[in-house]
């Protein structure tokens, strides 16, 4: 809350002087540099943008097993700062362990999508979905306590069943439909309601 909003309600007669002073101090004991961080975040993104494009400029140069390499010690760090700070982080800001949680996890699932890449493997979506939400899924169910978890684990998990009961359909009539497809397209319906909180 601005200074001039605070005086402006003093008055108009809204708040004693006494009151006025009091959320002066408040807000100034308790104020966020919020252009600061705007313009550091802004940086960071500047500076995140440009080691992007320098590496996507020189992709093909780069060889396989490096890139992986740099890609699973990325995933290895983010975890071990999860391991190492994550009860420091949870008690100063429970959004940045759940964030770092969220960048472990993303960087797990692009891993996938990489090796898919790097070997060009031809397995249906499902399988390397259902890996990663196997992998990480617990972590962002114990870590996570906002909607960026959540929406991460649903989403993954009703993408990946989706994608498996598509394949599964693919060229077979719906008559001969095997039970074990019935079964994951049953899957696909409840699965939703699995993660819902219960009470």
């Amino acid at each position: 809350m601005s200074a001039r909003k605070i005086n402006a309600w003093h008055e108009a007669g809204l708040i004693d002087a006494d009151t006025c002073a009091r959320l002066l101090a408040h807000e100034a004991e308790n104020a966020r540099p919020l252009a600061l961080w705007g313009a550091f975040g802004i940086g960071a993104l500047t500076i995140g943008l440009g080691l992007i494009s320098v590496v996507a400029a020189n992709w093909e140069a780069i060889p396989v097993m490096l890139r992986l390499s740099v890609h699973l010690a990325l995933i290895a760090a983010a975890l071990a700062a999860l391991l190492a700070r994550g009860e420091r982080l949870a008690e100063a800001s429970p959004w940045a362990l759940e964030t770092l949680a969220f960048i472990a996890a993303m960087l797990g699932l692009t891993f996938f999508g990489h090796l898919g890449q790097a070997y060009q493997t031809s397995s249906p979506l499902w399988q390397p979905l259902g890996l990663w939400l196997l992998l990480f899924g617990p972590l962002l169910l114990m870590v996570g306590r906002g909607w960026l978890s959540a929406a991460l684990v649903v989403g993954g998990a009703v993408w990946c069943a989706l994608d498996y009961v598509s394949a599964s359909l693919d060229s077979v009539p719906i008559a001969e439909v095997p039970v074990s497809v019935a079964a994951g397209l049953a899957l696909a319906s409840v699965l939703p309601m699995a993660f819902a909180p219960i009470g």
